[in-house]
């Protein structure tokens, strides 16, 4: 099988917002040097749309290897056209 073969059948799964994952994870259960998921975005991460379902002080990890980015507003610079 050629390298990329093997590239494009991995697929890289994500939460989307309302997902039962966010917010559901064990605190506890995450080693202590883990401080980034693997996008190097903060290991925890607290969804304030998001109930805490998971265990620990928040805020809490999500399971999966990802934690939920939620969408920031976009924000223009610049002038306006007329």
């Amino acid at each position: 099988m050629s390298s990329t073969s093997i590239r494009s059948s991995i697929r890289i799964y994500r939460q989307l917002a309302g997902s039962p994952t966010i917010d559901a994870g064990s605190n506890e259960q995450v080693p202590g040097n883990v401080l980034v998921d693997l996008d190097g975005n903060a290991r925890f991460r607290d969804d304030p749309a998001t109930p805490d379902t998971g265990s620990g002080q928040a805020p809490l990890v999500d399971l999966g290897a990802f934690e939920f980015q939620p969408a920031t507003p976009l924000q223009f610079r610049g002038r306006r056209r007329r």
